[in-house]
């Protein structure tokens, strides 16, 4: 079968009832499509950026002290860190999506023809918590309540969940302020590494990282270089950063299943729960400690 076969329109003829029909069977396979997709995301998916910055963290604290080896791994972990953001932002405008159009999470995650290019910032709307309904509402949640979590084996007080979801808001207050001030940095990393490293003769730069900016002031050009740290210490803040977001994104996926394929559960809660906890050990034994990651194992 050549290319023109296959990229043949419908015959003319199809009535307005197939259309429907096949809108339907879509929207069928989808569904079928989106839970496994969420039950290998979970242990695939989700995972790359967390086995990413480990590796290099780990390696990177092998490498030589003040060499260009330790610097480019420490560069590999912040930019994992960067992406770590925009998977983020892309699960809960996926969610969203989901609410708003029925759209499936396979459909939107760097598949969605209609989404606009470039950063992907974490939704504004979900930085306000007014009550616990109306969050678990705007998060597309709207079966969810503490019974039905207690039916799914999810024991949680009211005040728990609230508390949780309050988190949940200032934490996207917090990532939305460091991606708009880590944004030219980031662009620069994931687009050609259009930065300057090698200050292996300058003691007072060696950790750093360079980017270039020229400035119109007024009709005179000026030269502005823009300097960011590159340490162990930043990728060990990095790794921490990566590590909450997929212990949170495994949340919010779990709600999401629980909201979207209540009979299909079976032992994903369980699933879930251990990969939280595994990575909160993962933490620890890299010597990562912070509350809300390592503290979940005490």
């Amino acid at each position: 079968m050549d290319s023109s076969e296959v990229n043949q329109k419908a015959p003319a003829s199809s009535t307005k009832a197939a259309t429907g029909d096949a809108n339907e069977v879509k929207l069928r396979s989808d569904n079928q499509i989106e839970w496994q997709f969420i039950a290998d995301y979970v242990m695939f998916g989700l995972q790359v950026n967390w086995h990413c910055i480990s590796a290099l963290l780990q390696a990177a604290r092998n490498a030589p002290d003040g060499s260009l080896l330790r610097k480019s791994l420490c560069v590999g972990g912040l930019q994992v860190m960067y992406s770590s953001w925009e998977d983020y932002a892309l699960l809960l405008h996926g969610m969203r999506a989901k609410k708003d159009a029925n759209k499936a999470l396979h459909c939107t995650f760097g598949a969605d023809k209609d989404a606009k290019e470039g950063s992907a910032f974490v939704p504004r709307i979900y930085k306000r918590h007014q009550s616990l309904r109306d969050t678990l509402d705007e998060l597309g949640f709207n079966k969810i309540d503490l019974e039905l979590l207690r039916e799914k084996g999810i024991a949680m007080s009211e005040t728990e969940l609230d508390s949780s979801l309050k988190e949940f808001a200032e934490s996207i207050k917090i990532l939305g302020e460091y991606q708009s001030h880590y944004n030219d940095i980031k662009n620069r990393l994931k687009h050609g590494k259009g930065i300057i490293g090698d200050y292996t003769e300058d003691a007072a730069k060696v950790d750093y990282i360079t980017s270039l900016d020229w400035n119109d002031n007024k009709g005179s050009w000026e030269l502005t270089l823009h300097h960011h740290l590159a340490t162990i210490q930043q990728v060990e803040i990095a790794a921490i950063h990566v590590a909450k977001l997929l212990i949170r994104s495994l949340d919010l996926l779990l709600f999401y299943s629980i909201q979207n394929y209540p009979e299909q559960l079976k032992d994903l809660p369980k699933t879930i729960q251990a990969e939280g906890l595994r990575c909160a050990r993962d933490a620890r034994a890299l010597g990562l400690e912070s509350p809300g990651l390592t503290s979940l194992l005490d």
